[in-house]
């Protein structure tokens, strides 16, 4: 299908839409496609599947399920949109939401919805100084189980770190 796409000049990046109950569970058929970059949240359509809403409660489990089988899979795992036009604190509050259960993006339905889900995306000031210090602590260890503000930190928090800042363009030390 994709060779159908391509062309000399151009590759597209294609990600799969799952809108549906049936697409939820069969990710683990559906993510190993070929050339598939990630997969796109579709509440509305899964929603009137469900016969429910959209809002978050409702469709906490496709969620969940969409971001883990994304992470399984090694893809990126996109919200879905925020229907609601107007209400931009809303919007802040289920990007915000969905990162934390490891969504890496959230659609949008408008072009003036784009700033606020950058930004809640983004990493933090205070998130990236606490990456900054984790890679620190973890090149002064050697890699080794260490505590950074009283906190312990391993292999999973040094790997975590080095992610953020490289994402941001910055090359921490790899370990040794």
């Amino acid at each position: 299908m994709s060779a159908i796409l391509d062309t000399p000049a151009y590759s597209p990046i294609l990600f799969a839409l799952i809108e549906t109950p049936r697409a939820v569970d069969h990710l683990p058929e559906i993510l190993p496609a070929p050339r598939l970059s990630g997969a796109v949240f579709g509440a509305a359509d899964y929603a009137l599947e469900l016969g429910t809403h959209t809002g978050w409660e409702a469709m906490r489990h496709a969620r969940h399920t969409i971001a883990n089988s994304c992470a399984a899979a090694g893809l990126v795992a996109v919200d879905t949109p925020f229907f609601e036009l107007d209400d931009a604190a809303g919007l802040t509050a289920e990007a915000r939401r969905a990162k934390e259960i490891g969504f890496h993006g959230k659609g949008a339905i408008h072009p003036r919805q784009l700033p606020v889900i950058t930004e809640a995306f983004r990493p933090s000031d205070d998130e990236i100084a606490e990456a900054r210090a984790i890679v620190a602590a973890a090149e002064r260890s050697g890699d080794h189980i260490t505590s950074v503000d009283g906190r312990m930190r391993g292999t999973p928090f040094f790997t975590q770190a080095r992610r953020l800042l490289a994402g941001l363009g910055e090359h921490p030390a790899q370990p040794k």
